[in-house]
């Protein structure tokens, strides 16, 4: 129940608050507990000893559960799913590929690149449920959850949807067929037009989405104008595809030299000896930048002006606002040896130029004739001075 006088957002996260203190006091089963409450949807990570599993905590988030019945439906239609989306898991996690605040893709992306494999085989493994016709009286496809239609075929038995889906159970393609199609298929996958995408059956591109600038597009299937490639660089996405080529190479090997799953993951094997490219993304609003910090949700600080950043078009660095200094401007006269435009209006020797140039003369006559006579030095000074001002 929400508390009096705070709003939905406001009471969910003081509840989470509440739930990561009373975590902290049981180290024995709760450890690495961190509560991202300044997001959007405010979560709490943590390690859960006993399962020996990482674990996220939310509230009223309810296309979260949308999309997690969604692909619980999809695991329950072939045992062969749930296999490889969870050896996609770990590949991406040996990689270090599979974090998205440090520029990487969420474990949510991976299991939507693996279903658009599997509705894309020949024959597919697996449906489009999304496109499938409803089922009830008034055939309506929609089912409206914060503003969107989360619908999809839900399946309650094999014959309802052979009945709407003829290709049901015709792929049988072994466990290893389909990692090695996988691996290739996003190697020769086009990411500079196409989107990945399992709400159609149908070719997406990038106009369609109006997502030009972005390296890699995965489209959620309910939040539609929310890209879960959208903290890829341009860099990582070329380290994502070098990791998805070597594991291609060392797969197709003979599968008699594996021993046990850690082989098949080697990392050395692999490539992932060598560390990932990191961008850090600030944990108050999801974007890349800025440090925590520095967030412009929380203001400007006292006595600094507000901290504004710039992502490239590209996904390159970004540059911030505040440091850039403006260069210093170059005096005219080495504006006029350069030949610039200038030039016609600036002499080729300004005023200070020689003024400087008599002193250093003044000087080394002064200084040579007290050499010989110190009485001689300030009459010489007078007469040299005298002289440099007639000429």
């Amino acid at each position: 129940m929400p508390y009096h006088g705070l709003s939905l957002a406001s009471t969910s996260k003081k509840v989470l608050e509440n739930i990561a203190t009373l975590f902290r006091k049981r180290p024995d089963k709760y450890k690495k507990i961190v509560a991202i409450t300044n997001t959007r949807v405010p979560i709490i990570k943590f390690y859960l000893c006993p399962m020996k599993a990482n674990c996220d905590i939310s509230l009223e988030n309810l296309l979260a559960m949308r999309n997690t019945k969604l692909l619980k439906t999809y695991a329950d239609l072939d045992p062969r799913v749930a296999v490889l989306g969870y050896a996609f898991k770990h590949f991406a996690k040996v990689c270090g590929m599979a974090d998205a605040s440090t520029g990487g893709l969420s474990s949510y992306a991976y299991i939507l690149m693996l279903l658009h494999y599997l509705q894309r085989t020949d024959p597919p493994v697996i449906p489009v449920l999304q496109e499938l016709p409803s089922t009830d009286q008034c055939n309506r496809k929609e089912h409206i959850l914060d503003g969107w239609n989360c619908y999809f075929f839900e399946v309650t038995d094999q014959q309802g949807l052979m009945h709407w889906w003829p290709s049901f159970g015709k792929n049988h393609d072994g466990i290893g067929v389909l990692w090695l199609g996988l691996l290739r298929y996003f190697c020769q996958f086009d990411w500079q037009r196409d989107v990945v995408s399992i709400r159609q059956s149908g070719r997406m591109t990038k106009f369609d989405k109006w997502w030009l600038s972005k390296p890699m597009c995965i489209e959620d299937p309910f939040e539609l104008d929310h890209n879960l490639g959208q903290p890829v660089s341009i860099i990582m996405r070329q380290y994502i595809l070098k990791r998805f080529q070597d594991a291609l190479s060392y797969h197709s090997l003979a599968m008699s030299v594996w021993r046990d799953m850690d082989h098949v993951m080697d990392p050395v094997k692999l490539g992932c000896d060598s560390r990932p490219p990191v961008r850090k993304i600030c944990s108050t609003c999801n974007q890349l930048g800025h440090k925590d910090v520095d967030c412009p949700s929380l203001g400007p600080k006292k006595g600094h002006e507000p901290h504004q950043s710039v992502m490239g078009i590209d996904g390159g660095p970004v540059v911030s606002q505040r440091s850039r200094r403006r260069p210093k401007p170059k005096p005219e006269y080495y504006r006029a040896r350069k030949g610039t435009r200038h030039f016609q209006d600036v002499p080729t020797v300004p005023e200070e130029v020689g003024q400087r140039r008599e002193r250093k003369q003044r000087a080394a006559v002064t200084q040579d004739i007290g050499a010989v006579d110190p009485g001689l030095t300030s009459s010489v000074a007078r007469t040299t001075s005298v002289h440099f001002k007639a000429q």
